[in-house]
């Protein structure tokens, strides 16, 4: 960065638990004192120095929030002395017109306000919203630093899902490297612990950029099941879903096309295959601007526009087809097997990759993260392109990767938050028992009635000797062949 540039954008979110747990005592350079007291010295401590770098903050944004559990649910409360801002995180420029109190000599200003311990501790809720507000700043901050979330609480309500969603956090990524997570966590008794003197160095200047994936020279992946479903009611020609699996196996993706639309399954397929195809980097809206664009002309000719009729093309012209999409890519494998991979997504349809006990997802971390507008990729004339989302990881042989489109995720983490996530089971079961299952749910109202595709993918080389035989991509249901668009396929062999 030379003197006449801006310093890249960077945001810190911060997250303190104000449940009754932290009211315990924990020690610190100040003697014993209840552990919210703690946490508040440590931000006060991590923002005076941020404070003392000086123009290296004009790009920061920053929120800190209190969270705790209630009666009437999650509640967040603002600690910082600016205004708190419309949307998630306020520029840090706005903090230093705040008057702070002085401590004592030697310590930090009291930047955040104080308030009570009270309340249940509900870490796992809280670090999913933190997700979404982070995934929304990756994908609207491409050229920036790498976010950083810091979250102090005690390990009360902290498990599993907890756990999952911090994972979920450290994959979100631009170019300049993954999400940074910083956790406080305190414990009754014992000391707890400070960060060092340079802050800015140790939470904004990473040296792990986002690497470039290597073309495998072998697939990095076998199909161990594609599923797929038309809402209850329609005929399998009126799914409007779609998934594609390049040449290479090393590159998949689904698609959900959006049902107001017209020609929506052409566009959600269209997308689909050219993602593998392209394997395109979306890191900012002009080049997904472009590639819609590409993929438009496609789609019109896939259509044949000219020849549609007069109220066909004005549905075309005014309103047009839109999609969501979920798509990952891996690389060459290391000297010690692991290998890289790369997933991107417009929209809520969602990735899983389970790993041993350990799962993260992509690009929400929890069922109720979906609702009935996403980003879409559209193809109507004069719509902005929306951002892109990433996330990067290293996966080992016989990883599992799940690709899901929006109403089958959100069965997929219902199932995770309730305890009850079982991914294995998916690269077994019989495409007729998933059809029956997910009809069931519709049926019942366990779930909305919605297209449904699933694609269940094992890096290789650990697929089981034991693997169930019956995963080929014409497998039938119902007499319809088990193709995006009914007889003819936009899979490509993996």
């Amino acid at each position: 960065m030379t003197e006449s540039e801006p310093p890249p954008p960077a945001c810190l979110l911060a997250l303190v638990s104000l449940a009754e747990p932290m009211s315990a005592d924990v020690g610190t350079p100040l003697g014993d004192v209840p552990a919210l007291h703690a946490a508040r010295y440590v931000l006060d401590f991590v923002l005076d120095a941020l404070a003392s770098v000086g123009e290296a903050t004009a790009g920061l944004e920053i929120g800190v929030y209190g969270y705790r559990g209630t009666p009437d649910g999650l509640a967040f409360e603002w600690l910082l002395p600016a205004p708190e801002p419309e949307g998630a995180l306020a520029a840090f420029s706005t903090l230093s017109q705040a008057e702070l109190p002085q401590r004592a000599d030697g310590q930090p200003r009291k930047w955040l306000r104080g308030t009570e311990a009270e309340g249940q501790a509900e870490p796992a809720a809280a670090l999913a919203r933190a997700h979404r507000v982070l995934a929304w700043w990756s994908s609207t901050h491409p050229l920036g630093r790498p976010p950083v979330l810091v979250h102090c609480a005690t390990a009360d309500g902290a498990g599993e899902q907890s756990a999952t969603v911090v994972r979920s956090i450290r994959a979100l990524s631009v170019p300049a490297g993954p999400a940074q997570v910083f956790e406080w966590t305190f414990v009754p008794g014992a000391y707890a612990g400070f960060p060092s003197d340079d802050i800015w160095e140790m939470v904004f200047n990473p040296s792990d950029p986002r690497p470039a994936l290597t073309a495998p020279a072998a697939p990095a992946f076998t199909v161990e099941r594609i599923f797929w479903s038309q809402k209850r009611g329609n005929d399998p020609g009126m799914w409007e879903d779609a998934y594609a699996v390049g040449v290479c196996g090393s590159v998949a993706a689904v698609c959900d096309g959006a049902s107001d639309g017209i020609f929506c399954r052409d566009w959600s397929a269209r997308l689909a295959n050219r993602f593998v195809q392209d394997r395109p980097v979306l890191t900012a809206r002009p080049e997904v601007a472009a590639w819609v664009a590409a993929a438009r002309k496609d789609w019109q000719a896939a259509i044949d526009y000219p020849k549609l009729r007069w109220s066909q093309q004005n549905k075309v012209n005014d309103t047009g087809a839109s999609a969501t999409l979920a798509g990952v890519e891996f690389g060459a494998p290391g000297a010690d097997g692991e290998r890289p991979w790369r997933a991107t997504a417009v929209g809520d349809a969602c990735l899983i990759h389970s790993s041993g006990n350990n799962w993260v997802s992509f690009p929400i971390a929890a069922a109720d993260q979906l609702n009935s507008a996403p980003s879409l990729l559209r193809t109507k004339i004069g719509v902005a392109a929306p951002a892109a989302v990433f996330a990067t990881g290293t996966c080992r042989p016989g990883d599992l990767f799940l690709l899901a489109t929006d109403a089958v995720a959100g069965k997929l983490l219902a199932d995770a938050a309730d305890g009850n996530a079982d991914w294995e089971s998916y690269a077994a079961l019989a495409p007729e028992s998933w059809l029956a299952e997910f009809d069931e749910l519709r049926d019942t109202g366990k779930m909305v009635n919605d297209d449904c595709t699933l694609l269940v993918l094992r890096v290789a080389p650990g697929v089981p000797d034991d693997r169930p035989s019956t995963t080929e991509n014409d497998s039938t249901q119902d007499g319809a062949i088990l193709t995006p668009l009914g007889e003819r396929s936009n899979v490509d062999p993996a």
